[in-house]
């Protein structure tokens, strides 16, 4: 028993000794924790006193960098107020010497700005068709006296019904002709409406949109008359009587109006293999792969039809497309086909011709194709159709993009013979034929020198397949140029500065770098030197004209924050920011050079824009050369990041991969270009390089900034 207890007693003593190893371990362990408690609440707290102490100092500097923009901004205002007497008088003898140069111009065209003009021209127009289109025949007064004091003796003769095949075929002449005027007049108001929308005027700019739309309006309803009275007077408008097809170029040389109507005026019952018009260069095949002939749709065997087709060197519906987002824009080639039908052809009798005279007879009747009928559309309605671009336009793809118009309240009916289908409304049934607006839609593509008998085409010859007849244009991608691969401005002289600016870079036959001489408030294009681009390069024009023209030769660099949407991770700049860094670019482009960096996508912030501006600026007197290579070495550069509210000189470098965005040692944010440049060109440069500027070029440089926006697409 004893034994037992021990053995117990000893397992006891065991267990607590072992208890309080473990107690004195615990306590230990705690009393560590306690002390690195401490200590760490200790480096906490001392971390917390230097962060607290940093977070004052940054708060206090950005509180003090805050008032010094302040100050600064209400330096520069009251520095800009200074010379805003000596800048408005400027524009004002600019804006005077303009209208004394373009005074002796004497045009016979309605002044752009006034409506009642225009309205007066387009209303004259109109009744002279409408007294055309009511034969009046000619009388002949013959006075005769047989003795001096005796009464007067009048014969009447009263002349023919109809007029000669001469006077027919001169009127047809003389309101194409009219159409060339309207033409005209249509360029004077894009040209007025670049001016307005370059000044900001948006009431402006929707006032121009609306003649431009009454003008087009009017000439397309001038070729429709035309149309109706060689329907009508065909056997005498048709020069050859064996001919049946009337072609005509507005004007000969260089055509910006192509008209082609091939009228039925034989008897007999024929198939058709082709349809061509002469001069045109544009004509109707069937489609490859398939029957010889022309479809059996088109109706061309039928009595008293005919077929026009019209060729434009221009968009009939600019400034009417309806659009939010645009992908495509229609270039300066446009192509309308139409099948019509006409009552009935005259009939001669000897020496008399009868002629339908019923109101009917006097309107177009303009066919849908292909026909809205279940019979039809068994049918084949395929057939190339091949035209000639016009020298105006530049070939830069191996295919051409074809759209058509759809207007945006053409409607829609159920096809009345139970097929399921949708026909158009015929135009002459539309209250606007001409008018209302719509948008530009891709259709199909066209080729070069393929589709015609034997393969034969020229270089320029396109050659698409469509199954209707309608309004179509070539098309172009409207970012097709963007983003820009690069641009910069460098300075010549007082009064000019050379733009220098590359669409996307893809390594083709495509890509173009086009240089810009800017010379007070005009510029026009050096390079390239495409032939297309020979007027461009000869003519100085205001910035929005000359990029509005640009893009009709199929460079578009004119867009806007909806054309984002078709660029993968770009993000439009902020407008703010855009406005007061291009004002600013402008301001200084006289002395220094401005070039992009490949950083400003850099996180693709829209409140922030990088570039580069020279380190060496131009003197004063200095007059350089037009062409000079740009200094590729980093050390030639100042990196700017630009803000709306403020700049700063930054270190972020060309050759590096990822940009260093912080503020160079020892600069400060400040609010401009010219506050920035203070502290390092120093006050008498940069006031003398603030107060010799030339108004008229810096208004120039900052529309064309604005108009390409390089901050944004660059």
């Amino acid at each position: 028993m004893n034994s037992e207890k021990s053995t117990k007693k000893d397992k006891n003593v065991k267990k607590i000794s072992k208890a309080n190893a473990q107690v004195i371990e615990i306590d230990a362990a705690v009393d560590q924790a306690h002390k690195m408690f401490h200590e760490h609440e200790k480096k906490r707290t001392a971390d917390e006193q230097v962060d607290k102490r940093v977070r004052n100092k940054k708060l206090m500097l950005d509180i003090i960098g805050k008032e010094r923009i302040a100050e600064e901004r209400s330096m520069v205002l009251a520095l800009r107020k200074e010379f805003l007497k000596e800048e408005q008088l400027a524009f004002m003898e600019h804006e005077k010497h303009t209208a004394w140069r373009h005074l002796a111009d004497a045009s016979d065209l309605p002044d752009v700005h006034k409506e009642n003009e225009i309205n007066t021209f387009l209303s004259l127009w109109e009744d002279s068709e409408a007294a055309y289109d009511v034969a009046v025949p000619e009388t002949v007064v013959i006075v005769s006296q047989h003795a001096p004091g005796e009464p007067y003796e009048k014969l009447f003769i009263r002349g023919e019904q109809g007029l000669s095949a001469g006077r027919r075929q001169r009127f047809v002449q003389e309101e194409l002709r009219r159409c060339f005027k309207a033409y005209q007049l249509a360029e004077a108001i894009k040209i007025a409406r670049d001016a307005a929308a370059a000044r900001g005027e948006v009431a402006a700019v929707a006032f121009h949109n609306g003649t431009l739309a009454k003008v087009h309006a009017r000439l397309m309803a001038a070729l429709d008359f035309v149309t109706v009275t060689a329907l009508l007077y065909y056997d005498k408008i048709i020069p050859d009587s064996a001919a049946e097809t009337l072609s005509c170029l507005i004007p000969e040389p260089t055509p910006v109006l192509k008209y082609g109507l091939w009228v039925k005026v034989k008897n007999t019952t024929r198939t058709f293999n082709s349809l061509i018009y002469p001069k045109l260069e544009i004509r109707l095949d069937p489609k490859l792969n398939g029957p010889p002939k022309l479809p059996k749709a088109l109706g061309m065997s039928r009595e008293n039809v005919a077929l026009r087709v019209m060729q434009f060197a221009f968009d009939p519906f600019d400034g009417r497309a309806c659009g939010a987002r645009r992908e495509f824009y229609a270039l300066a080639c446009t192509l309308t086909g139409s099948l019509l039908d006409f009552l009935e052809r005259p009939r001669v009798q000897e020496r008399w011709a009868v002629r339908s005279e019923t109101r009917e007879a006097h309107l177009l009747h303009e066919q849908p194709y292909p026909p809205p009928t279940t019979e039809a559309r068994l049918e084949e309605t395929a057939f190339t159709l091949s035209f000639e671009v016009p020298p105006t336009i530049i070939i830069r793809q191996p295919t051409l993009l074809i759209g058509k118009w759809v207007r945006a309240d053409a409607a829609a009916t159920e096809d009345p013979a139970g097929g399921g289908g949708k026909e158009k409304k015929n135009e002459t049934d539309q209250t606007e034929p001409h008018g209302g607006a719509g948008e530009w839609e891709l259709c199909s593509h066209a080729t070069f020198g393929v589709g015609l008998p034997g393969g034969g085409g020229g270089p320029r010859r396109a050659t698409f397949l469509t199954s209707e007849l309608a309004h179509f244009a070539v098309l172009q991608k409207k970012t097709f140029d963007a983003p820009y691969a690069g641009w910069n401005l460098q300075p010549v002289s007082y009064d000019r500065v050379v733009l220098t600016l590359q669409g996307r870079y893809r390594g083709e036959a495509s890509d173009r770098e086009f240089v810009l001489l800017v010379e007070d408030a005009a510029c026009k294009l050096l390079t390239p030197d495409d032939a297309e681009l020979e007027r461009l390069r000869a003519t100085w024009m205001e910035p929005a004209t000359l990029f509005r023209e640009l893009a009709q030769v199929g460079f578009h660099f004119m867009l806007d924050d909806s054309d984002a949407s078709f660029i993968d991770d770009l993000k439009p700049k902020n407008h703010a920011l855009e406005a007061k860094a291009y004002a600013d670019i402008a301001h200084f482009c006289q002395y220094y050079i401005f070039a992009n960096t490949r950083h400003n996508k850099y996180g693709e912030d829209p409140d922030m824009a990088l570039f580069r501006m020279s380190k060496k600026c131009r003197g004063v007197d200095e007059e350089r050369k037009v062409f000079q290579l740009l200094d590729t070495t980093e050390e030639s550069w100042y990196s700017v990041r630009y803000h709306r509210d403020r700049c700063v000189l930054s270190a972020f470098k060309e050759s590096e991969e990822v940009a260093n965005l912080s503020a160079l040692d020892g600069c400060e944010p400040h609010f401009d270009l010219y506050t920035m440049l203070l502290p390092v060109k120093g006050e008498e440069t940069m006031r003398e390089q603030f107060s010799n500027t030339n108004y008229l070029l810096r208004r120039c440089v900052q529309q064309i900034l604005s108009i390409i926006r390089p901050l944004t697409w660059g």
